[in-house]
């Protein structure tokens, strides 16, 4: 149910307005001042304020704007429909009167009463439209194809792929050499020199063995690098990790501030505008086509729009928010017309640039020193969390922000609440130790309470301490965890709703593209549904790291700042505590909004060929012990004189979850390697190469109080197949078993081993590879090794975790035809000759 429509001018003057019901608040004032004038939100049509939800459109040639509100708990899919459908009408009936207020001269306000049966009527329609569509759909239920889930199987994953070779969205990595330890640090042979110095060879002493997850005394010594040094090299190393030419520089107050980030050109340059125009090349080359002294409409724009849109996305801007912009920057210039001396480039330029520049620009403050001086006026530190996922550098940058603050003579404290990582307090150590080095203010330290201890109550003791003990800021370093990881969730939102943080610092890296949405997204819903607070607190700020290695692929910046609205507080550059930097956000939007320049031979236009014009796909058949026939798909070239596809596809080896191949996700912990053996038509036909279960269960199973046994196991199966087998199995309770901890003793753990090799011998030796794949999904060995050993020891999760083809018999194709059935499509007889397809040059 709608419960008002308003007609509205963009400064405000309010047109026309229905009312259906008593509206609680001012939704449409909400809406104008934070979303309209402040809020970097414009690229959305839907706004939440308090019970209601607001979805509106612009008459752009009218500056004028149709609101609708209604209930949040209600879903209304009809609205877009009206809105489209009222504008229509209300600028077909005033469009006069409309254009008379910006007259000087009007001096009467025009009347729109007459528009309320015709709104009415409109409404009417649409809603009788909708219900009879809904009316229409009843008891046909929806196809799986546009379903979510059909994205995760076989099928829905080759669509995928097809659609990214029809579009060309190919990410070419960048290979990067990598020098040993040795070469970095510039050590030689010692060996070598030792002989060298010595003149003669000596008798080679023979080495001790090293078993595999031990260490030796001179590995642990050579990997030491805890300290035992002299204060001499300390200080040489402290000193490594400030670089003097980015150091920020000293305010007229004194304050010392962070540089901002240099604009490079080594990767990229800017064109200057009259090369641009006369090359016509770069995002902006195709409105050259187009006719000055027209109204522009959604027909004239579209393709200049999914140009921009596709330049965006290779900048690392997410798909969905560089779709949205772009559909802003076009409902902005629908219906503008272009004078005789306008240049349409630079409209939609300029528009693109407003649009950018209003979504990266900070609408909260950044001037975290002032903050931290307000809050110490109350008697308290102000503290900052920092939070994100895993490996993005988090512990580096706390240590970075912790330098700029002694540099600005604060005292600081740092909270290791990362009690889940190994050797998360041993670095934070480190870094103090560098900090008080370098920093002539030495007033850091550090307050730790070991692992496996809840980061809620070290951060509030920390805090009690920093209060007690006069410091001003208390950083908080928590532990790194994925956005999917709900637990460890949990424990992020009690840390935040316990303490409550004057800041809460996401730190994130600038490589990634879409994924920064979901884990910005995420983030701040976790802390939403796990806090139990009325206001729950959310990101209040970002830190983006790597940001020295993207050259201009700088949509990292524009895809977080629009998912919180929160601003980029800093700017991580480098491994120095000086590599800190300021992001400039006209410098963002030049990188953003610039084209990338190709670094060939002058006047050579390099040739672009799409490498999926000469590729072909093939379906992946899993062998009928399976419920999914055809696994996956792969890509190989094409046939082409005497490289033949088939010789290209046999031998490859690809992993499936025994969840995707037999649609159980109880059963998605095992893996199955399968090998190409022969290939019929476009139909890989494969056999059984190896399995293996995930590490997540290996982990769950592993506990204390209890014995593990393992045993490896070599047996032959009566078709010929060699396979090792690896076994593990878990001791349990006895009947009434008071005592809590299940150790085996030495001779039962013998026993028990003597035995799985017995039972895995027989069951194996006794059967085809076909029948022995049938015993690892139901786990019947395990089962068969239970009742052997019973009697010995109670054991419990007993399973093969491990086994692989060590020799195969020669490929038999009439028996690999029989192991997969019958072959749909697997090939036509081609009638006449045949003829090589040409490898097309451009698609």
């Amino acid at each position: 149910m709608l419960d008002q429509f308003t007609i509205a001018t963009k400064g405000g003057v309010v047109l026309w307005t229905k009312e259906y019901a008593e509206i609680s608040g001012n939704p449409v004032d909400s809406l104008i001042q934070n979303v309209l004038i402040q809020s970097t939100r414009t690229e959305s049509t839907k706004y939440h304020s308090g019970a209601y939800s607001l979805q509106w459109t612009f008459a752009n040639e009218l500056n004028v704007m149709f609101v609708a509100v209604y209930q949040k708990i209600l879903q209304l899919p009809y609205l877009d429909d009206l809105l489209l459908l009222a504008k229509r009408h209300f600028v077909a009936r005033f469009a006069e009167e409309i254009k008379a207020l910006v007259d000087p001269e009007c001096t009467a306000f025009p009347t729109f009463d007459g528009f309320d049966e015709e709104f009415e009527r409109v409404w009417r329609a649409v809603e009788e439209r909708d219900e009879r569509e809904r009316k229409d759909k009843q008891g046909v239920p929806r196809k799986f194809e546009d379903t979510k889930k059909f994205q995760s199987t076989a099928k829905g994953a080759k669509l995928e792929l097809e659609e990214l070779a029809q579009a060309n969205e190919m990410a070419i990595g960048r290979k990067q050499k990598m020098r040993t330890w040795n070469e970095r640090n510039g050590v030689k042979d010692a060996g070598n020199a030792e002989e060298t110095k010595k003149g003669k060879k000596g008798k080679k002493k023979k080495e001790n063995r090293v078993w595999e997850g031990k260490a030796t005394k001179e590995s642990m010594k050579a990997l030491d690098f805890s300290g035992g040094g002299s204060e001499s090299d300390n200080s040489r190393s402290a000193s490594a990790l400030v670089d003097e030419r980015s150091k920020g520089r000293r305010t007229k107050d004194g304050i010392y501030d962070v540089a901002e980030v240099a604009e490079r050109s080594d990767g990229f340059q800017l064109l200057d505008a009259e090369q641009d125009e006369d090359s016509g090349r770069g995002i902006f080359g195709i409105f050259k086509n187009l006719t000055s002294g027209r109204v522009l409409t959604e027909d004239i724009l579209s393709k200049p729009m999914a140009r921009m849109r596709e330049h965006l996305a290779n900048k690392n801007v997410a798909a969905d928010i560089a779709d949205e912009i772009c559909q802003t920057v076009a409902r902005e210039l629908v219906g503008v017309r272009v004078g005789g001396l306008q240049n349409i480039r630079k409209l939609i330029e300029q528009s693109m640039e407003t649009s950018l520049t209003r979504i990266l620009t900070p609408v909260s403050s950044t001037d975290i020193i002032r903050d931290i001086e307000h809050v110490n006026q109350a008697g308290r530190p102000y503290t900052i969390a920092f939070v994100g996922v895993n490996g993005v550098g988090k512990s580096t940058n706390l240590s970075k922000v912790c330098y700029w603050l002694l540099q600005n003579n604060k005292r600081v404290l740092i909270a290791a609440c990362d009690t889940f990582r190994s050797g998360a307090v041993e670095q934070l150590r480190v870094h103090v130790r560098n900090l008080r080095a370098l920093s002539e203010n030495q007033d850091v330290e550090i307050f730790e309470r070991g692992y496996g201890k809840d980061s809620a109550a070290i951060a509030r003791d920390a805090i009690a301490s920093g209060t007690a003990n006069g410091f001003d800021v208390v950083l908080i370093d928590t532990a790194g965890r994925m956005q999917d990881n709900e637990p460890l969730m949990r424990a992020l939102s009690k840390l935040v709703s316990v303490n409550k943080p004057d800041k809460i610092m996401f730190v994130g890296e600038a490589l990634v593209g879409n994924e920064a949405v979901d884990q910005l997204q995420k983030f701040n819903q976790a802390m939403r549904d796990f806090s139990g607070q009325s206001r729950p607190r959310q990101i209040d700020g970002i830190i983006l790291t790597k940001f020295d290695t993207i050259d201009d692929r700088v949509g990292a910046a524009l895809s977080m700042t629009y998912i919180t609205g929160q601003p980029i507080v800093f700017v991580g550059t480098g491994q120095t505590y000086t590599d800190l930097r300021r992001m400039n956000v006209a410098q963002v939007i030049r990188a953003l909004l610039r084209p990338r320049i190709s670094k060939g031979k002058k006047g050579l236009k390099k040739k672009v060929v799409d490498p999926f014009s000469r590729k072909e796909w093939y379906d992946l058949r899993a062998p009928t012990v399976f419920e999914t026939r055809v696994a996956g798909k792969t890509l190989v070239n094409r046939s082409q004189g005497t490289k033949n596809a088939v010789d290209f596809l046999k031998g490859r080896v690809f992993e499936a979850s025994l969840g995707d191949l037999n649609h159980d996700e109880e059963q998605a912990f095992r893996k199955f390697r399968l090998r190409i053996d022969e290939v019929a038509g476009r139909h890989c036909l494969t056999s059984f190469h190896s399995m293996s279960i995930t590490t997540d269960k290996l982990r769950s199973l592993v506990k204390k109080w209890q014995t593990l046994i393992e045993a490896t196991v070599t047996a032959t199966t009566t078709d010929g197949y060699r396979l090792r087998l690896f076994v593990l199995a878990f001791t349990q309770r006895h009947a009434g078993q008071l005592r809590s901890t299940t150790y085996a003793q030495t001779s039962q753990v013998r026993a028990i081993r003597e035995k799985m090799v017995a039972v895995v011998e027989s069951e194996v030796q006794s059967s085809t590879l076909r029948e022995v794949i049938q015993k690892f999904i139901p786990e019947s060995m395990g089962r068969e090794i239970e009742k052997a050993c019973h009697h010995i020891f109670p054991l419990q999760n007993v399973l093969i975790r491990k086994c692989k083809v060590t020799k195969a018999p020669r490929v038999d194709a009439q028996k690999l035809l029989e192991s997969h059935g019958s072959l749909e499509d697997a090939g036509t007889k081609i009638k006449g000759e045949f003829k090589e397809p040409e490898v097309q040059a451009e698609v």
